[in-house]
């Protein structure tokens, strides 16, 4: 599947400035530069935010393997703040079912620092 297709030109992707780095059949890379709108109250990147980054990461992995799907069960665990400019999601999957996917996302600073890892259970719609 080419960059392209999976590069959402709108809707959650594009409003939040997600960029697709690296995709394989075994993981996908997505960055989001930091802008203020991503920011909590404290000025450190929003949980909300994150969540979506590695929600975001599984399912293109997903869509690139050939299944359309949705996520019917997450958690994501904040480990360290991030006061950086740039973080970067890596996403990997663990496996992968007729129906079923399971999928972990560990996103880190620019500094190689882990912020937090998501557990994320996908259900293919088109099986």
């Amino acid at each position: 599947m080419k960059f392209d297709k999976i590069n959402i030109k709108e809707g959650f992707m594009k409003e939040n400035n997600f960029i697709l780095k690296e995709l394989t059949k075994e993981k996908c890379i997505l960055e989001y530069k930091v802008k203020k709108s991503g920011l909590n109250p404290y000025g450190i990147i929003h949980g909300g935010l994150l969540f979506g980054l590695a929600d975001s990461a599984c399912g293109i992995l997903s869509r690139n393997n050939n299944n359309l799907c949705v996520t019917t069960n997450a958690s994501i665990n904040y480990l360290n703040v991030c006061k950086d400019k740039k973080i970067i999601a890596i996403a990997t999957i663990i496996k992968s079912g007729k129906n079923l996917g399971y999928y972990k996302c560990d996103i880190y600073d620019e500094h190689d620092n882990i912020i937090a890892c998501a557990n994320i259970n996908l259900y293919y719609l088109d099986k």
